[in-house]
């Protein structure tokens, strides 16, 4: 009966919830409230104004909710982007960072946000800005460009591995390398440290990118040539084709670009054995040692204990 009642009387339903929402007290109700009129079928130019400022309670529980519906309102862009995109200019950031956090999740419905996001990821305080940051990479590719917009506007800055640009970039991951790719034939060596050092944070995901990345090893500023190094070991040169180009690396006039060489010889030499860690160390693996009870390599005789090639020895870090 109570089907039949929805079915028949939808609208005097809806309206009868909407009133309840307004004066009820209770979180858990209020919750079950706003999923309600969701399954209603509301009209959305009344529902996600409300849900947008359901999305600032204190409570958690109304928050997710408000986000469940934002997320699966029938006309993102239409209907919820414009209702979000003002909160981007409050004086809470709290407010600010619940909108952001809605943006990304709706992926490239939400691109007429990008501009403003980057705005704040410029200039928002460390904890803020991570919000901006992960905002960014979910809108994947409908970012990269603006982003790398942005970059070049910023060309006489230096950029580093740290910089919110260049994580956010590589935190969008693989599509982003033919936009990187491009980037590397600037003619601004801080543009060019950008795109390396967002591949390098990409990794062998940026593959695609190698054989650019490694014609910047001879590159005319010290700074390129020594990002230039470091991204390619990232990317998993092969030490046939390094070994061409280090003698001279290993010679440049430049303490980096030498240190960086002596690191990517030292990866290199050690194959899929070695890594470079955040400090810049070369990183080995080093041979298991036998233990009392071990049977030796290649014996296939049960045992309780593993043979020396199943247990992994002790890494070691060192300079290269």
């Amino acid at each position: 009966q109570a089907i039949k009642l929805i079915q028949d009387h939808p609208d005097e339903i809806t309206e009868a919830l909407y009133r309840q929402l307004e004066g009820e007290k209770n979180n858990e109700v209020k919750t079950a409230l706003i999923r309600a009129i969701g399954s209603s079928d509301p009209e959305e130019t009344r529902y996600v104004p409300l849900l947008a400022r359901l999305l600032l309670s204190p409570k958690t529980e109304i928050q997710h909710a408000a986000i469940n519906g934002l997320l699966t309102a029938s006309s993102p862009q239409e209907r919820v982007v414009p209702i979000l995109k003002p909160l981007l200019d409050s004086q809470e950031a709290e407010a600010r960072i619940r909108a952001a956090f809605v943006l990304g999740r709706l992926g490239p419905e939400a691109i007429d946000s990008v501009q403003k996001l980057i705005s704040l990821a410029q200039t928002s305080t460390k904890s803020e800005q991570e919000a901006y940051m992960k905002a960014l990479t979910r809108l994947g590719q409908s970012a990269a460009k603006p982003l790398l917009l942005h970059i070049y506007r910023q060309s006489d800055s230096a950029f580093s591995k740290d910089d919110w640009s260049v994580r956010t970039l590589a935190g969008i991951g693989e599509s982003v390398v033919p936009d990187l790719s491009s980037a590397l034939a600037s003619l601004s060596p801080n543009i060019k440290v950008a795109a390396l050092e967002s591949l390098t944070q990409l990794s062998r995901s940026g593959r695609s990118a190698l054989a650019p990345s490694l014609a910047l090893i001879q590159d005319t500023d010290p700074r390129v040539r020594s990002s230039a190094l470091k991204t390619v070991q990232a990317l998993g040169i092969a030490p046939s084709d390094l070994a061409p180009r280090l003698e001279a690396a290993l010679k440049d006039p430049s303490k980096e670009v030498r240190l960086a060489s002596v690191k990517a010889a030292a990866a290199a030499g050690r194959g899929d054995r070695a890594r470079a860690d955040e400090e810049g160390r070369v990183c080995e693996q080093q041979p298991a040692r036998r233990r009392p009870g071990d049977r030796p390599v290649g014996d296939d005789r049960s045992t309780r204990r593993p043979t020396r090639q199943d247990r992994p020895g002790p890494t070691r870090c060192h300079l290269g």
